[in-house]
């Protein structure tokens, strides 16, 4: 019969052993993120911030709706921290579709979460530059005690959009796509991928700059055609 030493060894083995595999990804078949995708830029269009989670029938299951976009310029200049991805969940002007249904235990799944990161007046409508995180998490042990983090990827999309004052509504402009193996870690191991507009009213040309990335985009756009295609 085990003595009392070697039982200890073996529940510290096993301990152990756990807390290693709620960091690792289990092999399970992801899910479309197309839908949600969709849910996410129709609110940007639209122009209302929102915090959805979506069930295992594509349904919403609970929804919490935020700002209307229609005074964001305003409310935008006001603002020392722009949202991040990672503050993006509570900030009220933040659009953060989530999906967790995969496997055993329910976790794996998506978190699509961002909002405006710089807005910029003309005489009818506004430039908006948003910014949106894809957060894969895959499947995984729940950590329980151990409070790990769980194991994700994350890439980036960024849209520079013109709206009209008139009727709220959005159309893009211009989107720029970041896959996960693109993006720079911080001194923490988390990626984080930024993004900044400046805009030159006189001459409609919208520069737009993302920082984070293996190679950093500074790009100017001329918006002048978007005016038109309203």
């Amino acid at each position: 019969m085990p003595n009392r030493h070697a039982l200890a060894t073996l529940a510290v083995m096993l301990v152990v052993t756990l807390g290693v595999a709620c960091n690792i990804a289990l092999p399970t078949r992801a899910t479309p993120r197309e839908p949600l995708d969709e849910l996410w830029e129709r609110r940007m269009l639209e122009g209302r911030g929102v915090r959805m989670w979506v069930d295992n029938n594509w349904q919403p299951r609970a929804v919490s709706e935020g700002f209307s976009f229609a005074d964001l310029r305003s409310s935008h200049r006001d603002r020392k921290d722009p949202v991040s991805y990672r503050s993006a969940f509570d900030d009220p002007y933040g659009i953060t579709v989530i999906r967790h249904v995969e496997g055993y235990w329910g976790n794996g799944g998506w978190e699509l979460t961002g909002g405006p990161l710089g807005v910029a007046a003309d005489a009818e409508s506004t430039i908006e530059l948003f910014g949106k995180a894809i957060i894969r998490t895959a499947v995984h042990v729940p950590a329980g005690i151990l409070h790990l983090d769980p194991p994700t990827e994350t890439g980036y999309e960024f849209f520079l959009l013109r709206r009209s004052q008139a009727t709220g509504a959005a159309i893009i402009v211009r989107r720029w796509v970041v896959q996960p193996a693109d993006v720079v870690k911080d001194r923490n191991g988390y990626p984080r991928a930024e993004g900044a507009l400046t805009y030159d009213a006189s001459a409609q040309v919208a520069t737009v700059a993302i920082t984070g990335l293996k190679r950093p985009v500074n790009d100017r756009v001329d918006v002048s055609a978007s005016r038109a295609a309203r």
